[in-house]
């Protein structure tokens, strides 16, 4: 708006003018093509979050565990010892 302004008032000339233009027209391209990105990772951290709060059940200081699926063992998990009598699980965190 204010060069618009400026070539109306003579203090711009019209190749300045319409060089400005087309800047600021390749600069908003830019900027709705960057919050689209930035939507998408958005929309993709939400769903992990959501898939997060499906598996986990918070009571207290505790956190019940609904689901287990290969993903979170791999995560979570260091290996599995079996034993004759016994299997013991070695986690990747220690509580």
């Amino acid at each position: 708006m204010a060069n618009y302004e400026a070539y109306r008032e003579g203090t711009l000339s019209k190749e300045e003018y319409l060089d400005g233009k087309e800047s600021f027209a390749m600069l908003q391209v830019k900027a709705d093509q960057d919050i689209s990105e930035a939507n998408i990772k958005l929309k993709e951290l939400r769903k992990k979050v959501t898939v997060g709060l499906e598996i986990f059940d918070s009571k207290g200081n505790e956190i019940k565990l609904n689901k287990l699926n290969r993903e979170l063992v791999e995560q979570l998990i260091e290996r599995i010892v079996v034993g004759d009598d016994r299997i013991e699980i070695e986690w990747k965190f220690r509580g």
